[in-house]
């Protein structure tokens, strides 16, 4: 039987109050002005990846197509020019870093939780419809996906439980936020990140989060060969409204350590602007914080940039 409300590891009460959010509205100066429109290159992915190679491209915001072992893999997967109910919420500056029909046969998607901007019931919906992929969600999110999804096939998970199929096993994570997509739905579902995991490499991938050094470093000691941390960098300002759930570039970097991760790929960056940051400021503070952390083991990806990566770099 489900809880009626999940939390936090350390119980972090989230989201803010109303009075918190009419708070930081009326508060906050001005958001910067971002681009209406930005143009980037687009991938076109090979159709596999047969061997140990591990190649991943940038779909943009936090959509990823990771590629590794014969297996094609999409994470929190959003197609839409919007992000919101009734697709009338914040538009995107950028254009996908993939068309759709550039997009090779998915496997597996992997959503971390229900916010618009990372569960996309329309982009769902056309995966189904093409590829009848293996849906993996934390517990609760099956709902949201079974409604107009009915013969969808749909996974759930709670932190630290895993799913195997023949080569990979894909578990769930802890992360620090919260979920919804109406007022009466909070907490009601689960939130995390993944482990991808193949006989060779791990890799993560979290959609949204605040900076836990405690959780990351537990994550970091469960899973000891992670190649490659995918981690959220942007939607961070101002900071005492977003602190506890969306990490800053340098608590992204700061994570990345504490998981002992052989490189990251910073997302969550340049397409919605859902915060207070301006357009560049998540790169310019990210660049800043690579150079006083001495840090230079990072891959940054634009939408329709790739990395292609074989084994023994990995």
């Amino acid at each position: 039987m489900l809880m009626s409300k999940f939390h936090n590891p350390d119980k972090i009460k989230v989201p803010r109050s109303f009075w918190a959010v009419l708070k930081w509205k009326l508060t906050s100066p001005k958001p910067p002005v971002w681009p209406k429109k930005v143009i980037y290159t687009k991938d076109i992915p090979p159709s596999r990846v047969n061997d140990d190679s591990i190649r991943i491209s940038s779909v943009g915001h936090a959509a990823f197509l990771i590629q590794h072992q014969g297996k094609n893999i999409l994470t929190d997967p959003v197609w839409s020019n919007r992000v919101g109910p009734f697709n009338i919420g914040i538009k995107r500056v950028a254009d996908v870093g993939i068309d759709f029909d550039m997009l090779p046969k998915i496997d597996f998607v992997l959503v971390s939780h229900n916010h618009y901007d990372h569960l996309d019931v329309a982009t769902l919906k056309m995966l189904e419809k093409r590829d009848k992929p293996v849906f993996i969600v934390p517990v609760g999110n099956e709902k949201t996906l079974k409604r107009p999804m009915p013969n969808s096939k749909t996974e759930s998970l709670n932190w630290y439980n895993s799913i195997a199929f023949a080569d990979f096993k894909i578990h769930l994570i802890p992360s620090q936020h919260w979920s919804s997509r109406t007022p009466f739905d909070i907490n009601k579902a689960l939130w995390g990140g993944f482990i991808i995991e193949s006989s060779k490499t791990q890799i993560c991938f979290i959609g949204d989060t605040g900076y836990d050094k405690k959780m990351f470093e537990e994550i970091g000691h469960r899973f000891n060969n992670i190649s490659f941390a995918i981690l959220p960098i942007g939607c961070y300002e101002p900071r005492w409204f977003m602190e506890d759930v969306h990490m800053n570039p340098r608590e992204a970097l700061q994570a990345f350590l504490d998981m002992k991760a052989k490189f990251i790929i910073p997302s969550h960056f340049g397409i919605f602007q859902l915060a207070d940051d301006g357009y560049n400021q998540a790169l310019e503070d990210y660049e800043q914080s690579l150079k006083d952390l001495n840090i230079n083991s990072s891959h940054l990806l634009k939408p329709g940039e790739f990395i292609l990566k074989s084994s023994d770099l990995f």
